[in-house]
């Protein structure tokens, strides 16, 4: 069995200093409760004391006498009896807590009880693979039934046991879906022909090296190597994908000859779940590399057009003032020989050839120049983006699909010597406006394309590509983070199941016919308002040609003072260096302990890991990236991709994150989120009860693998 901290779930446990704000949101007695207590005839400030202890830790395991004293003070106050020390008293205790179930509604955990929750504990761990998570689920589950909760390590026992049955059950399922053809090429992946070789599987985890044309096409080598063991995944479909993550983390953890010791039913499951996964992770990395890539383009294609700029500004200044001093001459003279003995004065014949040719040179608009610098590393590009064109599918998540076809139109036109691209049936609607002069000749009349420009219209669809990838738009085969908007969604059983349900839970109508006209409704009254305050919202509304319109309304004007308070508090407000607070969490949480090696040891002191798993954390948190950090930390760059490879692995990010999550729920900060189902950021607070989707990786952001994001989100 696992050990598992019960601080680190959402298990209720009592604190033994209670603040005194929580001691009166807590354990305030209401009248329902007053009136049971009055009515009791034995001991009524033991009574009051187990209903309010009841209601926070869902059982009756703690003793009295284990009670902070100042909770019992607090309750006698509210009944107006002297306080007391309390003992538990066998004959009371059971009398107290068969009414206390009563009155609560719950049961006691039987034989019965548990034997439902290990059955609900199993099917839970088939969707998911971490023990912390399932011990919420069935503490959620279990006050959902209105069942008390058992003991925290017969809790850990239970749902440890009903994790490794799912595993077990759903290997078995596996192991028994895969032919024995596949079974054959998966262990060909763990030998070698000689003693010393590497083995493919060692190959297949290897790590993408620094963004470059020989990184992607490495990638995609990998890529090509994966594909052609041949596998089908056909048999993963029994299985969720927390499942599969699960067994690929296990597979990462495992050199050749370890697994090759495993049983083959053990085996082959994890070996087939580590080839799909694979498959998701470089196609990722791929794109991955191509998003930095072609950003380092663009930003060295901006630098010099900034830089041209600012010649051009300044050649512009020079001719500004040498017309106005030909317009001086050309006043003051008399004569036209005169003019000329004045002009040829100022700079001689050389020094105006000079100044001409540079006037001439930056008459180019500046964006053309940012569209040059772009067009002088198409050959760089070539290196790598046929193998992209060729092993990667786009699929569109829209009804607009004329960067798909685009792609399929220029793969089908990759001839090299050729350097345009044939203008009929060629997809123009995806082109910006700013791209449109560097990828096509126009007739000057009709705007009729002329001619395309093979490689801006190839860089084009790059840079289209990539927003619309981000963006959600254009979805990737074989993704993992640049998937079909469909993967995101709940199976449609699932949610026919459970629809009902949550339309109760969130008050929403039950058809769309009855939404829309509740948001009419909404609508009609907000009009109504309108209509009624027309006069005083008349400076801030205006109809324009029978169109209603709103003008902003005026900023309010703040307090004379707020400047020279708001300096007050800067000045009080001491800056404090991100290094300082990572390690003072450290020293209270050590959380930094958490981050664990994917191989099988690491020789390493405490110190020097803490030293570099900070510097790993700011670098990736904040994004200043190896080289930067290096400078800050003297942590060295190599060092860095070493710790964010061999220790940031999702698994344990994710146990680090949900750790630190729940500490930070133990401070005075966690009372202003409420019962816990909401969440802060961007200064906006937004619910988020278990199972929301406001907790679940969102489309739109998928950089940085998932949950470095987050780090840099809590950094």
């Amino acid at each position: 069995m696992r050990a598992v901290e019960i601080e680190r779930t959402a298990y209720p446990q009592l604190k033994g200093d209670i603040p005194d704000r929580e001691i009166i949101e807590r354990y305030t007695l209401e009248p329902s409760e007053f009136s049971l207590v009055r009515n009791y005839r034995g001991d009524q400030l033991s009574l009051a004391v187990r209903i309010k202890l009841f209601q926070h830790l869902l059982n009756h395991n703690l003793p009295l006498e284990d009670i902070p004293q100042k909770v019992v003070d607090y309750i006698a106050s509210q009944l107006q009896t002297l306080s007391r020390s309390l003992f538990d008293i066998r004959n009371s205790k059971f009398e107290q807590t068969m009414l206390i179930r009563r009155y609560m509604e719950f049961s006691s955990f039987t034989a019965d009880e548990q034997h439902e929750l290990v059955e609900w504990l199993i099917k839970e761990a088939e969707k998911q693979s971490h023990l912390v998570d399932l011990i919420n689920e069935a503490i959620f589950h279990l006050r959902e039934i209105r069942v008390e909760l058992p003991a925290f390590q017969h809790l850990v026992r239970l749902a440890s046991s009903a994790l490794h049955e799912a595993d077990r059950r759903q290997s078995e399922l596996l192991n028994g879906s895969i032919p024995t053809e596949i079974k054959d090429k998966l262990d060909a992946l763990l030998l070698n022909e000689y003693r010393y070789q590497r083995t493919p599987f060692y190959e297949l985890k290897e790590p993408p090296d620094a963004p470059s044309a020989s990184a992607i096409i490495q990638e995609v080598q990998l890529l090509q190597r994966l594909r052609s063991i041949g596998v089908s995944f056909d048999a993963l479909k029994l299985i969720s994908n927390d499942k599969i993550k699960h067994f690929s983390e296990i597979a990462k953890g495992y050199k050749s000859n370890e697994l090759y010791e495993l049983v083959p039913e053990t085996r082959h499951p994890i070996l087939l779940c580590f080839i799909y996964t694979r498959v998701k992770e470089v196609t990722d990395n791929i794109l991955e590399l191509l998003f930095r890539i072609w950003g380092r383009i663009t930003k060295n294609a901006e630098r010099f057009q900034n830089e041209y700029t600012i010649k051009r500004d300044e050649a512009k200044r020079q001719n500004d003032d040498l017309s106005e001093q030909f317009l001086e001459i050309i006043v003051e003279s008399r004569s036209k020989d005169e003019i000329v003995d004045k002009i040829f004065g100022l700079h001689s014949y050389e020094e105006y050839k000079s100044l001409l040719d540079m006037v001439r040179r930056f008459k180019m608009p500046k964006r053309e120049k940012y569209f040059e610098v772009l067009s002088s590393q198409y050959s760089h590009i070539r290196r790598f983006i046929p193998l992209i064109w060729e092993n990667l599918v786009f699929r569109s998540n829209t009804s607009n699909a004329a960067l798909i076809r685009a792609i399929e139109f220029l793969k089908e036109n990759l001839n090299p010597s050729v350097p345009e691209l044939p203008v009929e049936g060629a997809p123009v609607d995806f082109v910006p406006d700013d791209w449109d002069k560097q990828v096509f000749t126009r007739q000057r009349s009709t705007r009729k394309v002329l001619s395309i420009s093979k490689s801006m219209y190839e860089m084009c669809i790059i840079d289209q590509l990539i927003d619309k990838v981000i963006a959600g738009e254009v979805y990737v085969e074989d993704s993992q983070y640049y998937s079909s908007l469909e993967e995101y969604l709940i199976p449609m059983d699932e949610f026919v199941s459970k629809r009902e349900y949550y339309i109760q839970k969130l008050r929403l109508p039950d058809t769309g016919e009855e939404f829309s006209r509740q948001l009419m409704g909404e609508l009609e009254e907000l009009l109504e308002f309108m209509d009624r305050n027309y006069d005083s919202l008349k400076p801030y509304v205006k109809v324009t040609r029978g169109y209603l319109s709103f003008s902003r309304i005026k900023k309010k004007v703040l307090p004379s003072r707020i400047e020279e308070l708001t300096d007050l508090i800067k000045d009080r407000m001491e800056p404090v260096s991100i290094i300082d607070i990572i390690v003072d969490v450290d020293n209270l949480i050590g959380f930094l302990d958490m981050f664990e090696t994917i191989g099988y040891k690491e020789g390493m002191t405490r110190e020097e890991k803490a030293k570099r798993m900070i510097a790993t954390l700011l670098c990736y948190g904040c994004n200043i990236g190896p080289a930067q950090t290096e400078r800050s930390t003297e942590v060295s760059s190599t060092s860095i991709l070493y710790m964010r490879r061999r220790y940031c692995s999702e698994e344990s990010l994710l146990k680090v994150v949900g750790y630190i999550s729940d500490c930070q729920h133990n401070t005075w900060l966690a009372y202003a989120y409420g019962d816990g189902t909401g969440f802060i950021t961007d200064g906006s607070m937004y619910s988020a009860p278990k199972g929301s989707m406001h907790t679940e990786p969102h489309f739109r952001y998928p950089k940085g693998k998932g949950i470095i994001q987050l780090l840099s989100e809590l950094l």
